[in-house]
């Protein structure tokens, strides 16, 4: 669609948006309002007004998933200029600058960012070598290595002091590490990039002059650190007495990433700083029916955070009637066996599986939805970017690589054998394990003999006549016991990502996923191809931040992971359209479905939360910062650790 047939289909205020390229311009944008296709517009018409180069244009967005959708838009809107335009994630954003400015970031340019796993170990070495008394909690000591350095993690209270005390010093310490060891935090790249650009006056005009126009979507969750950002961009034209060209979308309404007040914060923040900013609103709903839309205002409206200069009255442009009902169970499994039932009557009706989505507040909340899914045999896909190492494949490919790194431990060697991918028999397994008791019983022997020892010493005569009684099976044992010792030299002998690779092919793993995992139309379901991938990718993260690292160095820190909750996210992937789609309420931000049910609607589930979040700041560290125009040090966001 190219941009006058786009223009002449927007509204009154959608226009008046996209017109106004001058100046600093604050949109309220509603939910379902046309943002994306405004902000798009507004770019295309910068481009058609003015003499800019598309590469002066910077559009930061909050999510990888709307900065992709940007970039599309764009794309169909105006063609191949688009690729030239700047749009970015914050965070993007300061990796280019970082890759794009090296003389500048002498110290890090050769930084990797620090893995989970990596973190975890530097915060438990200073936990366990320093004194600390207020970081550490009594029954879990090292739950603090999972929130400390996550700065996005810290709230604020004026208690607490001692406390923060210790933060510092911790924080101190930690940097040092990270030093040592060439890593970044991934959390700290834009208090790096900020701190640089501070120091460094001809790296901020040669940012300043390039940038000239600014576009900022989903204002509202922007933190103090990201504030700063858009702040140095700006600030040339503002200490020039004039107007910068700040573009920011947003809703207080809409904060997935609130943190005590912060998105209405960063409104009201934006109005001082630009105080003749103009406010546009866009309060036409083209995604929901009105019926959905005052029932979702009755509750929004008790928000204590909201604007108030600013009246809310969002219409819908659809003339058609939503239907929201409303129902209460005894029991969450009571709950989603009813839900599924009203999936698989829309099913029945002609409705597309993908056009459904079931929505919960946590992860977790998910699986008994899956359960009555599965008993009704109703295809469905999980967008949570799950823990790969909760699932059953990874778990059996782990248990493989432990066996290998250890084959004599015989409870592996039974569980790991028993592996249909393996090719062996499970009656052979358990004739395996009565020989192997026999042994025991029957011979002089001792000690007890591991049964990889038994199947690969030939030398020991008694025991291998004992073994005799499997008959024709016995070769296929033997040789799986040997292609541990062969699997073994290779996780020595080359690199650990080249071992794994070799390993799934060996194994016959690979092959019966692409052979075995086939949808009823024929298709390979790409379910278990991508958590193998997800595996590997996460392996090579491995090798680039050890080198030298070996199986039993990488188990030992799986384990250490699997102990402590550290996650390993699935990659995300295309998805069958054809399945019912579940997913967090953060998640679903943006998407659209002609039905949705939303699961466990209930105080202290989704509202009234306690703080679950260990350490506190002032509750006006946030407006102190940005009145004071103070470098942001914190990543400030609302603990998102069970729903991403």
């Amino acid at each position: 669609m190219k941009f006058d047939e786009a223009y002449n289909k927007l509204n009154k205020a959608q226009k008046e948006a996209v017109d106004k390229i001058e100046g600093p311009v604050m949109v309220i944008a509603g939910p379902g309002s046309g943002k994306t296709q405004v902000l798009t517009l507004r770019i295309a018409n910068i481009l058609k007004l003015t003499q800019t180069d598309p590469s002066n244009i910077l559009c930061l967005t909050f999510t990888e998933s709307g900065s992709m959708a940007m970039k599309e838009r764009l794309k169909e809107m105006i063609g191949s200029v688009s690729y030239d335009v700047q749009v970015f994630t914050f965070h993007a954003f300061c990796s280019y600058v970082i890759n794009t400015y090296s003389d500048y970031f002498s110290d890090i340019s050769t930084f990797n960012v620090i893995s989970d796993i990596d973190r975890f170990k530097i915060v438990r070495k200073i936990l366990d070598s320093n004194r600390y008394e207020h970081l550490k909690t009594f029954n879990t000591p090292y739950y603090m290595a999972l929130e400390i350095p996550r700065k996005s993690n810290i709230v604020e209270e004026e208690k607490r002091v001692l406390k923060l005390v210790e933060l510092s010093d911790f924080y101190t310490k930690y940097q040092a590490e990270l030093t040592k060891l060439k890593r970044y935090d991934f959390d700290d790249l834009i208090n790096v990039t900020i701190n640089t650009i501070e120091r460094n006056e001809d790296l901020a005009l040669s940012l300043q002059e390039r940038y000239q126009y600014l576009l900022v979507d989903e204002y509202q969750d922007t933190n103090s650190a990201q504030n700063r950002i858009i702040d140095i961009l700006s600030s040339y034209w503002t200490k020039e007495g004039g107007n910068p060209n700040v573009f920011v979308v947003g809703d207080d309404d809409q904060s997935i990433y609130r943190f005590q007040g912060a998105s209405l914060e960063n409104i009201l923040y934006f109005k001082n700083k630009f105080p003749k900013a103009e406010s546009i609103l866009l309060d036409t709903n083209y995604r929901s029916t009105q019926e959905i839309i005052d029932v979702a205002r009755s509750v929004i409206k008790n928000n204590l955070s909201q604007l108030t200069d600013i009246k809310k009255k969002f219409v819908s442009a659809k003339t058609d009637k939503g239907l929201v009902e409303k129902y209460s169970f005894e029991t969450s499994e009571e709950e989603s066996f009813y839900i599924a039932k009203k999936v698989e009557e829309l099913l029945k009706k002609g409705e597309k599986a993908s056009e459904i989505a079931l929505l919960y507040r946590d992860n977790k909340d998910s699986n008994d939805l899956m359960t009555a899914l599965n008993t009704l045999n109703i295809p469905f896909s999980i967008e949570a970017g799950e823990n790969i190492l909760e699932t059953e494949l990874i778990i059996k490919i782990i248990n493989l690589l432990e066996l290998i790194n250890n084959p004599y431990d015989d409870l592996k060697f039974f569980t790991v054998a028993s592996y249909s991918f393996l090719g062996l028999k499970t009656l052979d397994v358990l004739k395996l394990g009565y020989s192997a008791d026999f042994i025991l019983k029957k011979t002089n022997i001792k000690v007890k003999r591991a049964i990889f020892d038994i199947l690969t010493n030939k030398k020991d005569q008694e025991t291998q006549l004992s073994l005799d009684g499997l008959g024709s099976e016995r070769d296929a044992l033997e040789k799986f016991a040997l292609k541990l010792v062969e699997w073994k030299t290779l996780s020595v002998n080359k690199k650990l990502s080249e071992f794994f690779a070799t390993l799934v092919r060996d194994s016959n793993l690979l092959s019966l996923v692409l052979k075995n995992n086939k949808s009823k139309e024929g298709s390979i379901d790409v379910t278990s191809l991508n958590l193998l991938n997800s595996l590997y990718e996460e392996i090579k993260k491995f090798e680039d931040s050890n080198p030298e690292i070996t199986l039993e160095s990488f188990l030992s820190d799986i384990s250490l992971m699997r102990e402590h909750g550290i996650a390993i996210k699935e990659k995300e992937m295309s998805l069958d359209k054809e399945k019912v789609r579940l997913m967090t309420a953060h998640r679903s931000k943006g998407l659209e479905f002609d039905h949705v049910f939303i699961t466990k609607f209930v105080d202290k589930k989704w509202g009234g939360r306690s703080d679950r979040v260990k350490i506190k700041f002032p509750s006006n560290f946030l407006k102190l910062v940005n009145n004071e125009e103070k470098e942001a040090s914190f990543d400030i966001d609302e603990d998102l650790k069970d729903q991403e």
